[in-house]
């Protein structure tokens, strides 16, 4: 529980930390599901449900072929996706091949398509 926790809390952080130096904002005032894009919004919708139903890689891969533009959107996108994925079990991760390495890995990976790798670094090591 507390490595979920600590898991949690590391993602958003890195999502704060990188939407204030990638594009001058802070997630504090936005809230991480009121995106610009409609179809960003409902894209992401899509993610969470193919996470919730044990799809979870499929879904990744998916987030990752989506963040091309790298928008403030596409960076609410991850993070929704990861806190998402945070706030999963570890007996549902399990059950599903996935683990908390699994989501560090993928979360500094999702930080370094958007120029965050350095960064995401600070928080995971």
């Amino acid at each position: 529980m507390f490595e979920q926790d600590t898991m949690k809390k590391q993602v958003r952080q890195l999502g704060n930390a990188l939407a204030m130096i990638l594009f001058h904002k802070s997630l504090e005032t936005q809230n991480v599901y009121e995106m610009e894009s409609r179809d960003k919004q409902d894209y992401a919708a899509k993610l969470l449900q193919k996470i919730d139903s044990g799809n979870i890689r499929e879904a990744e891969a998916d987030l990752f072929d989506s963040i091309s533009s790298k928008t403030m959107d596409d960076l609410l996108t991850g993070i929704s996706f990861y806190e998402h994925l945070a706030n999963k079990s570890e007996s549902f991760l399990d059950d599903h091949a996935y683990n908390s390495v699994d989501l560090k890995i993928g979360a500094q990976k999702f930080a370094d398509r958007l120029g965050g790798a350095e960064i995401a670094r600070l928080f995971f090591n």
